[in-house]
């Protein structure tokens, strides 16, 4: 069950098995209270919430804690449902934060640097094929490191994303390492084209 403010506002079977089921719940405009109320023995994931503020201003939070950008490429029926998603709301700005996953040495989920270079390609492909006139900025989050070793990794998995992303309309990259790391010795424009 999905409450608003207490009240049960939806009700979604899974059918004891995963599976990704979109729900459109409309609330007036201020403040409120989403919970999810599980009835079974099935995980309940709530993967992102539509929500506006400001003039004019719709907010879509389609992220997934842990994700890396492979998470957003995998041609599963979940990213295909997330990708027709983002066609239906038809975004004018698709905003991403990928990185410290992507690049977690020794981890399973990690990507190599060209893995990670492919996959960012891939989602402006998809941004492409999904939001046409979106632009996409991508927030290249890392892990805060003075390890040299972590250091050149860093810089690795930026010239990656510059060489994905650089030259590709409607399309920028904010590296976040810029503000806690002084080392790096760059210096960063936000780029649009």
């Amino acid at each position: 069950e999905i409450l608003v403010d207490g009240a049960v506002k939806a009700t979604v079977a899974t059918g004891g098995s995963d599976a990704v089921i979109p729900v459109d719940i409309t609330v007036t405009a201020g403040s409120h209270v989403v919970s999810v109320r599980g009835k079974g023995g099935a995980t309940v994931l709530v993967a992102g919430i539509e929500h506006r503020t400001g003039q004019g201003v719709a907010v879509y939070d389609g992220a997934l804690s842990g994700a890396t950008a492979r998470t957003f490429t995998d041609p599963s029926p979940g990213q295909a449902l997330h990708w027709s998603e983002v066609q239906r709301i038809n975004p004018h700005l698709l905003i991403v934060a990928l990185g410290a996953n992507d690049m977690a040495p020794g981890q399973s989920y990690s990507r190599t640097p060209q893995q990670w270079e492919n996959d960012l390609a891939q989602i402006v492909a998809l941004r492409d094929q999904h939001a046409p006139n979106a632009g996409l900025l991508l927030l290249h989050a890392a892990a805060p490191t003075n390890d040299p070793a972590g250091l050149d990794r860093l810089r690795e998995y930026e010239a990656r994303a510059r060489a994905a992303l650089e030259d590709v309309p409607r399309t920028s990259i904010l590296y976040l390492s810029s503000l806690w790391q002084p080392r790096l010795d760059h210096t960063y424009t936000l780029m649009t084209s």
